[in-house]
């Protein structure tokens, strides 16, 4: 404390005049208790043992120490263990591809065995993956580089050149463009 030594002085508490000593550098403790500190402070009920307390932080106001929060939460795993049991036991259902009857293990699934999971996904996979000629007709494009007129069934939106020879060209010149831009050349 840079060789001085700390002043010390007896203060009394503003509630109950009790005598306390405090550092004169921390003045801030006016009181001898937290009863004291704060008389209209409303004494809360934990949640675990219905014991009455004053919380000494404000955002403590459900429990009153750790060990009663700990037995709440252990309490509370043990009553959602107790329902995810419950609720998987077995229903009937029927199979969204065949329609048979069968125990469904959650509410999530929906087919009755492997086979017709596996039927659903060829199914997707085939209207996702189907070759492009047979998704879409041939649309008319004009080159964007030389000018000329080209059919394409395949991505027609994005496409922009006749083919990779021009689209090699247009790049080098749009980079040539961005350099130009930028001052290098």
């Amino acid at each position: 404390m840079n060789g001085r030594k700390a002043r010390i002085r007896r203060w009394r508490c503003e509630r109950c005049s009790s005598a306390l000593t405090v550092d004169q550098r921390a003045r801030k403790q006016r009181f001898c208790s937290r009863e004291c500190a704060y008389p209209t402070k409303a004494s809360l009920q934990c949640r675990q043992c219905g014991e009455q307390f004053i919380p000494k932080d404000r955002r403590r106001r459900t429990f009153c120490s750790r060990e009663c929060a700990f037995q709440y939460q252990s309490a509370q795993a043990q009553r959602r263990q107790a329902l995810l049991i419950e609720q998987v036991s077995p229903r009937r259902s029927k199979c969204a591809i065949c329609g048979q009857s069968m125990n469904a293990k959650s509410t999530l699934q929906k087919y009755c065995n492997e086979a017709c999971r596996r039927e659903v996904n060829r199914r997707r996979s085939a209207r996702y993956y189907s070759p492009a000629a047979e998704r879409n007709e041939p649309v008319e494009i004009d080159c964007a580089m030389c000018g000329a007129k080209f059919s394409t069934t395949f991505r027609a939106a994005r496409r922009k050149y006749c083919g990779k020879r021009c689209a090699k060209r247009a790049e080098r010149l749009s980079e040539r463009a961005r350099k130009r831009h930028r001052g290098v050349l």
